[in-house]
């Protein structure tokens, strides 16, 4: 693992204005003394064993001043705890390549930093190759700042800039991806070296590593998310000369854990389908969270109970809890015919055939949903009702769970006020 060059809070200020500044410049070599024709001063035995001893007793004395002074770092009343990815940006969605790129950048070269200090990365995401899974090539422009505290400031003490290529491994697929950073990093210095590190990718990352206003408002947003993610007494953070609010935070404002969704209808079917959504659907949510999924039906053909046939538009949503508002932290949707297997009530699905993204979408529904393609696309631009659908859906699972919520909130929304629970007349009709 290399090292970025650290360099200082004044003189980080002033490089943020050029486009490319690699602070990771290397170091110059320290150049090999030339002969000097010295005759080599021959130690008697006793002489060098004395001269080991002392070694031994510097060396030792060394160490205890380091584990000292370490121990000292680790207890002092301003130390700033470690950034995590994970804690502070979950409000928004874990975005699986960012959270390894953050967590690559904070942890791997915390060692070269003061304990007491946080080091905050920000990462622009210029492209990703994943032809080898194995070992995928994520292009970006990545920054470290270094913090110390002072008083209800965070104060920049030092910096690095190195653009480059972070290796990561990718498992699962899809959604369900996932992404583990290898411990390497090609770093791109100069440059000369942007251009053969990001070859025909050159050309957006100094489109994005040259709008200033948008890293540096995108800081300004993590250094919020982290103060807010770890209860910080911090109101504002400095580079340089500067001194700044920090902005709104996303973080969420977690009150408790919610209880895993069930099925609370009578219906063992619709239970199986509810749960089968669940596990199938649901990604990147914390442990407090729940999965609610709302299946908004289009049609269903019962008449082959080897082959019962489900259409519609599956969406998941998760939910954490603040106070007596669920709030919403991500969702998706998965439109589709679900292919279910009845097995004397005990059932199977056999398939989930997905309508495709992107230019694929249209011919891939078409091509499902058949004859009820029009009630496909009726039902995917009426978003009122599959809100009105949802909020039911919750509203039935606090009532069956005899939770304290009265609102649900997606975020930068107003809440919305949850509909009375009607359980007993709700799940015998879902279509």
């Amino acid at each position: 693992m290399s090292n970025w060059k650290k360099i200082s809070a004044a003189f980080m200020v002033t490089i943020m204005s050029f486009y490319c500044f690699a602070c990771g410049a290397k170091e110059a070599e320290v150049p090999t003394p030339t002969d000097t024709g010295v005759t080599d001063v021959v130690q008697s035995e006793s002489e060098s064993i004395k001269t080991d001893e002392k070694t031994d007793q510097t060396a030792a004395e060394t160490q205890n001043e380091a584990e000292t002074k370490e121990d000292t770092q680790q207890t002092n009343e301003d130390s700033l705890p470690m950034f995590s990815y994970n804690q502070v940006m979950a409000s928004i969605g874990i975005q699986p390549l960012e959270a390894a790129a953050y967590d690559y950048l904070a942890s791997d070269y915390m060692k070269d930093y003061d304990k007491n200090n946080v080091l905050i990365p920000f990462v622009n995401i210029v492209e990703l190759d994943e032809t080898n899974s194995s070992d995928a090539l994520l292009y970006g422009d990545y920054y470290l700042y270094e913090f110390k505290k002072d008083g209800d400031t965070l104060v920049n003490v030092s910096g690095g800039h190195c653009p480059g290529i972070i290796h990561l491994e990718r498992t699962g697929e899809g959604d369900n991806a996932s992404y583990s950073p290898l411990g390497k990093m090609d770093e791109a210095y100069t440059d000369n070296d942007a251009k053969t590190v990001f070859g025909e990718y050159y050309d957006h990352y100094l489109k994005l590593s040259s709008d200033d206003h948008m890293r540096d408002s995108g800081l300004a947003q993590v250094i919020s998310d982290y103060v807010a993610a770890n209860e910080l007494d911090i109101k504002k953070y400095q580079i340089g000369e500067e001194v700044k609010e920090l902005p709104t935070t996303h973080v969420k404002h977690v009150t408790g854990s919610l209880p895993k969704y069930e099925y609370p209808g009578p219906e063992a079917f619709y239970y199986f389908l509810y749960g089968y959504l669940i596990d199938t659907l649901q990604s990147n949510f914390n442990e407090n969270e729940v999965c609610i999924p709302c299946p908004v039906l289009v049609y269903e053909d019962f008449e082959d109970k080897q082959d019962i046939k489900i259409y519609g538009d599956f969406w998941v949503f998760n939910y954490y809890l603040d106070g007596e508002t669920m709030m919403n932290s991500s969702g998706g949707s998965f439109p589709g015919c679900i292919h279910i297997k009845d097995n004397g009530g005990d059932y199977e699905v056999t398939s989930f055939e997905m309508v495709g993204d992107g230019n694929q979408f249209e011919p891939t529904a078409k091509k499902i949903f058949g004859d009820h393609y029009d009630d496909f696309m009726k039902i995917t631009n009426d978003t009122e009702g599959r809100d009105k659908l949802l909020a039911q859906i919750i509203a039935n699972y606090v009532a069956a769970n005899e939770l304290k919520v009265t609102a649900i909130k997606d975020f930068g929304w107003d809440p919305v006020p949850l509909p009375e629970e009607n359980i007993d007349s709700f799940y015998s009709v879902l279509d």
